[in-house]
């Protein structure tokens, strides 16, 4: 897949802009915030004896179910914008419905059968790749204690 992105991403036209160049910087980097924030809650960071196999809705998994299909979306538009290539960033739309996709298939096939309930309770109060900003509602926040509470 990087190879594909790397071609289109080298390719013309381009369209020359510098205000294009920084708000590709700035998607980027937001791409790379939202990755790590989710590798430090998934596990990818701990130590092999903090592994957990439980539902992870704390950190940012409470504002967005796959942060890493999102910081995957971002990276692909940062990366248009940086280069400007109008072949790449035709093609977006393309690479951002992949990932959505594949969220589909990954709660279908494996996440609904792991947390059953748990995650269905957990779909119906988080979104899908979009996060949703701001203050969580008193509502979120108890049902998020509650889940964390049966999981003890």
């Amino acid at each position: 897949m990087a190879a594909g992105w790397a071609v289109l991403a080298s390719s013309g036209p381009r369209i020359a802009s510098p205000v294009l160049v920084g708000a590709g910087a700035a998607v980027s980097l937001l791409a790379l915030g939202t990755y790590l924030a989710s590798a430090r809650w998934v596990g990818r960071w701990r130590r092999p004896e903090s592994y957990s196999l439980e539902l992870e809705t704390r950190g940012i998994y409470a504002r967005v179910r796959h942060p890493q299909a999102l910081s995957l979306c971002l990276a692909s538009l940062g990366v248009g914008l940086l280069t400007g290539s109008i072949p790449y960033l035709t093609s977006l739309p393309l690479w951002i419905g992949f990932w959505t996709l594949y969220t589909y298939i990954e709660e279908s096939s494996e996440l609904l059968p792991a947390f059953g309930e748990r995650y269905r309770l957990y779909k119906e109060r988080v979104p899908r790749i979009i996060p949703r900003l701001g203050h969580r509602s008193g509502k979120a926040e108890r049902q998020n204690k509650e889940s964390r509470k049966g999981r003890k």
